[in-house]
């Protein structure tokens, strides 16, 4: 089975790195071979137009390979128009789009699953609307704090925030939230352990995760990350 895979990154500041070593990892347990890697690094997911992409497609078109091989669908875009492009040109040229966290791919037995489309644009939807989700949360937030009187800004020393990690690791928190454990986001994401239990807990204390009885209220946990160094920078939305 020869397979190609694909990364991708939505800032330049993510470790790519780990989402390629995941796919490595994948395809060796699953004893496929890896004829090339493709990656486009700071490329949203509802742009077409994307380097790696252009360049996977026109090795596909004139070699042998079997399956295209990506951790999740929001690495293969966020919308839907580009999503379906993409599916039906892949399956034209006889190569499978293998997603790895949903363990479901696009080809059957050489042909294109009739129910695909729909199941991968149900997924997308959750995907899209939990990543709205925190930013609307982030947002209200903010807003709230504000006009109670809080004051936010950039210090010395500045580091992420709780907030900037949420939307930094969207993958992530995507994962968790459907219910994957830490070592299936870990693998999916291709994120260390360390990042993965650290976004755990973030969800845990907001209340997007429930782990027995132990939360506290969204509007607390903004407060305490609007208060922190570089709360201002939740405005970048």
């Amino acid at each position: 089975m020869k397979v190609v895979i694909y990364s991708r990154t939505s800032t330049k500041k993510q470790n790519i790195s780990e989402q390629i070593g995941s796919l490595i990892k994948f395809c060796n347990q699953s004893g496929w071979e890896i004829v090339r890697s493709f990656k486009d690094e700071g490329k949203s997911g509802h742009d077409p137009e994307r380097s790696g992409l252009t360049e996977m497609f026109n090795f596909i078109e004139n070699n042998n390979i079997d399956k295209i091989i990506i951790t999740e669908l929001s690495r293969v875009s966020r919308s839907k128009e580009i999503l379906k492009d993409l599916i039906l040109k892949t399956s034209e040229l006889g190569v499978s789009i293998f997603l790895v966290d949903l363990n479901l791919e696009t080809l059957i037995n050489g042909k294109l699953d009739i129910n695909i489309l729909t199941v991968l644009y149900d997924e997308l939807n959750f995907i899209n609307k939990e990543s709205e989700k925190i930013r609307s949360r982030i947002s209200r937030g903010y807003d709230s704090y504000r006009l109670n009187g809080g004051k936010v800004g950039r210090k010395v020393g500045f580091k992420n925030t709780e907030a900037d990690l949420l939307l930094k690791h969207e993958d992530v928190v995507s994962s968790l939230v459907k219910g994957l454990s830490i070592r299936s986001t870990m693998l999916v994401s291709g994120k260390s352990s360390g990042v993965v239990q650290k976004i755990k807990k973030i969800l845990l204390n907001n209340g997007t995760l429930i782990m027995g009885t132990k939360s506290i209220s969204t509007n607390n946990l903004l407060k305490k990350m609007l208060s922190s160094p570089g709360g201002k920078d939740m405005l970048d939305l």
